[in-house]
């Protein structure tokens, strides 16, 4: 049995808040407005059914660490404290719902999101779910 979409996402974003703390905000799906810095995950870019022979489904998603907007130099020195972070976070077995999963933070990369018409800095990971 797979985890749900809504499961994986929510999922994330919970371990997200535990690494993390409060003081980062945490977004379980694209929003309209954030508050940097935070964490978005993002809709599956790819997903993969039947990765095993077993069945299944596999997520592939983004998920952006934003530490603020793109043009302050601040954005940029808070990009190099984050790097690598979340990552440690993110990777290993999970349960979410009722489902085990593994989970694989391979890559990252220095991105940009715009929200509400602002361009924000951000470490986008990918993140697959099996």
């Amino acid at each position: 049995m797979s985890a749900t979409l809504t499961e994986v996402m929510d999922g994330l974003a919970a371990l997200a808040t535990t690494a993390l703390g409060t003081s980062t905000n945490v977004y379980a799906y694209p929003v309209e407005a954030i508050s940097v810095p935070c964490v978005v995950v993002g809709y599956p870019t790819v997903i993969d059914f039947d990765p095993t022979y077993g069945g299944g489904i596999a997520w592939s998603l983004p998920v952006w660490h934003v530490v603020g907007k793109v043009t302050t130099k601040s954005a940029r020195d808070d990009l190099s404290d984050i790097v690598g972070t979340l990552r440690s976070a993110l990777n290993g077995a999970h349960t979410f719902g009722a489902a085990a999963s593994d989970v694989r933070c391979e890559d990252g990369e220095i991105a940009t999101m715009a929200v509400g018409g602002a361009e924000y800095l951000a470490l986008k990971y990918t993140v697959h779910v099996i």
